[in-house]
């Protein structure tokens, strides 16, 4: 059974991972490997960190060389997957990139229970639910004709960001398993302020010389940051309290439905008959692994 405070974290994750879809579109533009794309990157993980560090305010910053470890490896991951969403945003469809994007929750529901078999339960409705989803992402991947003019580039760093996103959501269950638990803000600053360094290197290695003033785009690059840094925090203390098979298929199908959603409303985007089925899909595959 879900208790009410994790009710409201689910809820307020969603809000915010669908927010962070929308956001990265508007600085997807910008091309991989210019000034520009990785100055963009070091203030969105920037933002993060402080945000980050202000939840860190008056408590002990202490912490263990596993912890360390840990927030390098979910530093790398949380570039892999913020780097290769926004390449991907670029040239594909903001619906199919979240929806692909998302299904990465498979990897962490797949190793909860493998990984700690004594708390977490992977029940025949879960597998069904798991392969029920799958489905959404060749939906969305489909053309609808040979007239569909989705641009090619996009696939391969969305498999990777894909990928990513779900070790993410493995180190988050790792991490809140591990005897520092506890060490969940400072594990997240740690590996936002990773994340920043790699970016601001990348950018002084960058062999565009120009790079362009900051405009409007760095308000929703604040708003990422934000966004991504509360997500991860939420997240990783949902993985401490929630079985696997609770948390990622809510959260990430969550967000898919939310995002299409969103895209009619902000985007005036027309609903298809294909989008109509992800929604169903969608549906039933939280019902099947979330509650039954």
């Amino acid at each position: 059974m879900i208790d009410f405070v994790s009710i409201v974290l689910l809820c307020a994750s969603i809000f915010l991972a669908t927010g962070r879809n929308l956001l990265t579109k508007n600085i997807s533009e910008e091309k991989f490997g210019t000034k520009r794309f990785f100055a963009f990157q070091t203030l969105l993980f920037f933002s993060g960190a402080v945000l980050l560090l202000c939840f860190n305010i008056g408590t002990d910053l202490s912490v263990s060389i596993l912890t360390v470890c840990y927030s390098m490896l979910y530093g790398a991951l949380l570039i892999s997957a913020q780097w290769n969403y926004t390449r991907a945003l670029k040239n594909g469809k903001t619906g199919i990139c979240s929806t692909v994007y998302s299904l990465g929750f498979v990897l962490p529901t797949v190793f909860g229970p493998i990984a700690y078999p004594e708390k977490e339960f992977f029940s025949f409705c879960d597998g069904l639910g798991v392969l029920i989803v799958i489905p959404v992402m060749l939906l969305a991947g489909m053309k609808k004709n040979e007239n569909d003019k989705t641009k090619s580039g996009y696939f391969l760093p969305l498999i990777i960001a894909m990928i990513s996103s779900g070790g993410l959501g493995i180190m988050q269950k790792v991490q809140q398993n591990s005897p520092y638990a506890n060490e969940k803000i400072c594990f997240m600053l740690l590996s936002f302020a990773f994340a920043t360094v790699c970016s601001l290197v990348c950018f002084c290695f960058a062999k565009e010389k120009k790079y362009g003033k900051f405009n409007k785009k760095s308000a929703s690059v604040i708003g990422i940051g934000f966004a991504f840094a509360s997500c991860n925090l939420l997240n990783t203390s949902l993985a401490g309290r929630l079985p696997s098979t609770v948390v990622f298929p809510i959260l990430n199908v969550g967000t898919i439905l939310f995002s299409l959603i969103l895209g009619v409303l902000c985007f005036k985007e027309k609903l298809t008959k294909k989008d109509g089925l992800i929604f169903s899909l969608g549906t039933i595959a939280i019902l099947l692994i979330a509650i039954w």
